[in-house]
């Protein structure tokens, strides 16, 4: 195997047993502190609970630690299937489905994590086939999303955006490779080097994502006009730092909140670039992102 392509502790004595705890308690983890991270506009968070009723962040909490077993055996999954990346999705698809009832038992009927548990399960395979593939993460993502068949149409929000926008949302970007997760996750690294506070450092990451990302959440809550005014904010809020960046993100959330916005589609990005940016210190960068 490339030496670019191995981790840090090397691929000798391979664990999947042990591997596959390390990888779930991170993953949980990673939700946990994108939930807890403050202030993000229009997102649940220790401010308040952004635009939505529904949901505060005990729910989450709870949501993550639920999906714990779910995200164990994404990683087997991907590790007992690599290379075989139909078969591998349809195992994640099946055990995600799974998943989602063990989500809805935990928040009562309220949607926390299914975003999530797509996303991330195809992050945990990916990152486990690339302990047997001499792929990067980023690549292995995209071989397979690129499997994922097209579901049945349920009613769901994300099919009135299509038939209103063509806006595809989790899964262009997830056979796209995750491009802003990823991208998100070297901001956040590059940050910290350069001495910001790693709470701002994510928050940076999180606003430069609701400058591009084509947000299906924000679309259908708030139509193109919406998108627009997200983009701005977020572009203005990435002008400032310290004080006056936080200060910034505050005003912003409170403006989404009356306009009744809320960037999901950014914010979990953004969980996803937390997993990842927790994974340098076991992957080489350039073996998680080129």
């Amino acid at each position: 195997m490339a030496a670019a392509y191995c981790t840090k502790e090397g691929i000798n004595g391979f664990s999947l047993d042990s591997n596959s705890m390390f990888y779930a308690e991170n993953a949980v983890q990673a939700l946990i502190e994108e939930v807890d991270l403050t202030p993000k506009p229009g997102l649940v968070d220790k401010r308040n609970n952004g635009s939505h009723i529904d949901m505060n962040r005990t729910i989450f909490h709870k949501s993550a630690y639920a999906l714990y077993d779910y995200f164990r055996k994404a990683f087997e999954i991907g590790y007992q299937f690599a290379g075989n990346y139909e078969c591998c999705m349809n195992y994640l698809v099946q055990y995600g489905i799974e998943a989602e009832k063990c989500m809805y038992s935990a928040t009562k009927g309220v949607n926390t994590h299914k975003g999530m548990i797509f996303s991330l399960g195809i992050i945990l395979a990916a990152c486990s086939s690339a302990y047997r593939n001499q792929e990067s993460i980023r690549h292995l993502c995209v071989h397979l999303a690129s499997e994922k068949k097209d579901a049945d149409r349920t009613g769901t929000h994300g099919e009135a955006v299509l038939d209103s926008y063509g806006a595809k949302g989790i899964i262009k970007e997830a056979r796209s490779g995750y491009p802003h997760a990823f991208s998100a996750a070297k901001i956040i690294s590059n940050c910290q080097k350069q001495g910001t506070d790693p709470d701002e450092a994510r928050l940076r990451a999180l606003v430069w994502i609701m400058t591009s990302l084509e947000d299906t959440n924000v679309l259908y809550r708030a139509g193109l006009a919406g998108s627009e005014y997200v983009r701005k904010g977020a572009e203005s809020c990435l002008q400032l730092h310290g004080e006056s960046f936080i200060k910034a993100l505050e005003k912003l959330d409170d403006c989404f909140i009356e306009k009744n916005i809320s960037p999901g589609g950014s914010a979990d990005m953004l969980a996803l670039a937390i997993f990842l940016d927790k994974m340098k210190d076991k992957w080489a960068m350039d073996s998680i992102c080129c």
